[in-house]
């Protein structure tokens, strides 16, 4: 029985210990509280951020095991040196040393502006929390390809930027472009503010609890 009992709490610690570095070192669970990255991230998911997805995250003696460099595209999470208990999920948008502008609701990156295509019915059903106000489109170029959400009566006349990128930093924004409070409003993040990449969606409930059974296991990448 002792050998028994010993066998199962030597199992038990192993598993507390693995269940610990890998939320500390690999993967660390989120629940989405808002709307500011719908379509592809709505209230109620359940998401896994991967915590060395970049070389910049491993120790410099270390960095050779990864050589993934940030992308403009990829969903990350990240803090603030003000609000370091408070995480935040946005999509990159800007590269250091980008130069970002917008002519309304239209983004230029580099002088050049992406393209933006209006998403169809089915999708628009779907992803659209109101399309009365709001139009869902498709924003490609620049490796970018990704649905947003954008407000109809947006006027096209007020700017922003242009806005240089530093060195060390990226330029991030919502999907949900209009109920997004991002690097429009308080500029660039740093790399060291930055604590994963998110990866998948493993678990969603909509209104009343109800489980979004298609958004299940959902990867991004």
């Amino acid at each position: 029985m002792n050998r028994r009992l010993r066998a199962y709490a030597l199992t038990l610690v192993a598993g507390v210990v693995g269940a610990i570095l890998v939320r500390g070192y690999v993967l660390t669970a989120y629940k989405v509280p808002t709307g500011s990255m719908q379509p592809v991230l709505k209230p109620g998911d359940f998401i896994f951020s991967y915590r060395r997805a970049y070389q910049f995250q491993w120790p410099e003696a270390l960095r050779f095991l990864n050589s993934d460099q940030i992308r403009r595209g990829q969903v990350i999470v990240f803090t603030f040196p003000t609000q370091p208990q408070t995480q935040y999920v946005k999509r990159v948008l800007g590269l250091p040393g980008d130069k970002i502008e917008f002519e309304g609701e239209r983004l230029k990156i580099n002088g050049e502006f992406l393209q933006y295509e209006k998403a169809s019915e089915i999708d628009n059903a779907e992803n659209n929390p109101n399309s009365e106000a709001f139009e869902l489109v498709m924003e490609s170029g620049k490796g970018l390809n990704h649905m947003i959400i954008i407000g109809k009566q947006a006027g096209g006349s007020s700017k922003i930027g242009p806005i240089s990128v530093p060195d060390g930093h990226v330029f991030v924004l919502g999907d949900n472009r209009g109920t997004s409070d991002d690097s429009r409003d308080w500029g660039t993040v740093p790399f060291d503010r930055i604590i994963g990449k998110v990866t998948l969606v493993w678990m969603s409930f909509g209104s009343g609890g109800k489980i979004r059974w298609r958004r299940i296991l959902k990867t991004l990448d």
